[in-house]
């Protein structure tokens, strides 16, 4: 089969003809990348902007707008900058300059985020570019009706059977001239009567007087309890799925959000240098970290030699043996921390354990009416939410209530992994 040849020698369109396979670029646009400035930034300006103009579809996000966000599935795996370097098919210095300029100069837009979210390059378009269009000024075409009639010529149309049956049901009130009342009229209506459909039953809306109360409320009570069953089923569904919502993405949201917001105020004190948008996506060789459990780790020791210290100060000897034996438990925490991978919530539970044990044997070394009073200022911050809580859940809540205060009392610090 002859290969077709990829141009011909034509220069215009014969009237059969429509042009396709094409791409429009404004001629202040060519005139901004062909100019003697966008030259001397690189030679190669125009070659990079029409590459990215000419890349494949697979980068395309929507009209205009294209997005780099990497590769992991080749053998070698690539950034949304090693893909536009291999597109355009120029350095990283000239493919950074060149975007710089293009960017100041509004030729592109350009956005480049970490986490995923990639590289986006927005083609803008010429303001002289762009006309508006004119008001319609003729009126919109209605497609006239058809020449069908909706009805025959010849009359209204009638289902015949029905209309023969209910012609011949009718029959007058009032008796004919000659006929006795009553007298001959009692075959008729017993044939009509035959011959009449069956009444349809009716849905009986009012309760049936006959029927005593004692009968009506176990029925009552059994669809009760199975609508009180489904609406707590219901309720359970919403509940699990507001927290599902709330674990996987409010949270990571407000993460997100609490992260930027934080180098945001880095960068304006000056603690943080801000990078430049062109240097997004370059490779940076790593730098090597110390140990990650480091900090935990060190922060887990100090808390035990901490609660020594109490311990050499406490004058009760209880007090004195649990603080000791806190101590040691911390430290022996903190060391395995640091050689080993964490378990966040192996070592919350640890913490919380170490500090249940505590605050019981702070309260039971408290003076009674010290307790007591202890309580009642619990009661007190909070009465606003008895309420809504159950009696036990709000008779623990006071007494969690009442060990905090203990503890700064005492001035012991809180070592549950909330307050590390």
């Amino acid at each position: 089969m002859p290969q077709v040849a990829q141009f011909i020698r034509k220069t215009s369109l014969a009237p059969t003809e429509y042009q396709a396979n094409f791409t429009i670029t404004d001629n202040e646009i060519l005139d901004a990348i062909t100019s003697d400035e966008a030259l001397q930034v690189t030679k190669l300006m125009p070659s990079i902007y029409l590459r990215l103009r000419r890349a494949p579809t697979d980068f395309w996000e929507r009209e205009g707008v294209l997005r780099f966000v990497g590769s992991v599935e080749e053998k070698t795996p690539s950034t949304a900058w090693d893909q536009m370097r291999k597109i355009t098919g120029v350095a990283n210095s000239t493919l950074s300059k060149a975007l710089s300029w293009l960017h100041e100069k509004g030729v592109i837009g350009y956005a480049a985020h970490k986490n995923g979210i990639g590289i986006r390059i927005f083609f803008n378009r010429a303001t002289n570019s762009i006309r508006s269009r004119e008001p319609q000024k003729n009126l919109r075409l209605v497609p006239t009706p058809s020449s069908n009639l909706p009805a025959p010529s010849n009359g209204v149309p009638f289902n015949e059977e029905n209309s023969k049956r209910d012609l011949d049901n009718i029959h007058d009130s009032a008796p004919k001239r000659g006929e006795q009342i009553g007298a001959g009229n009692e075959a008729e209506e017993s044939d009509n009567v035959k011959n009449s459909p069956a009444p349809r039953p009716g849905l009986q809306l009012v309760p049936n007087p006959t029927t005593r109360p004692e009968e009506t409320i176990p029925f009552l009570n059994q669809a009760i309890k199975e609508l009180k069953c489904e609406v707590s089923n219901i309720v359970k569904r919403e509940i699990r799925a507001t927290q599902d919502w709330f674990y996987d993405k409010a949270i990571p949201k407000a993460i997100r959000v609490a992260q930027r917001e934080t180098f945001n105020l880095l960068r304006n004190m000056g603690v943080q240098q801000s990078k430049q948008s062109s240097d997004v996506g370059k490779y940076v060789a790593a730098e090597e970290q110390g140990n990650p459990n480091e900090a935990l780790a060190q922060t887990l020791v100090e808390l035990g030699a901490t609660m020594k210290t109490f311990a050499a100060s406490a004058e009760n000897t209880s007090i004195q043996s649990v603080l000791q034996s806190v101590s040691l438990e911390l430290d022996i925490l903190g060391r395995k921390s640091y050689v080993g991978e964490i378990d966040f919530q192996a070592i919350g539970e640890t913490l919380d354990k170490l500090e249940d044990s505590v605050a019981a044997a702070l309260w039971d070394n408290t003076e009674t009416s010290q307790k007591e009073s202890l309580l009642r200022k619990g009661e007190r911050e909070l009465q606003k939410y008895q309420q809504g809580m159950e009696p036990s859940e709000y008779r623990q809540l006071v007494q969690k209530h009442a060990n905090y205060a203990l503890f700064k009392h005492y001035q012991i610090p809180r070592f549950n992994l909330f307050y590390l």
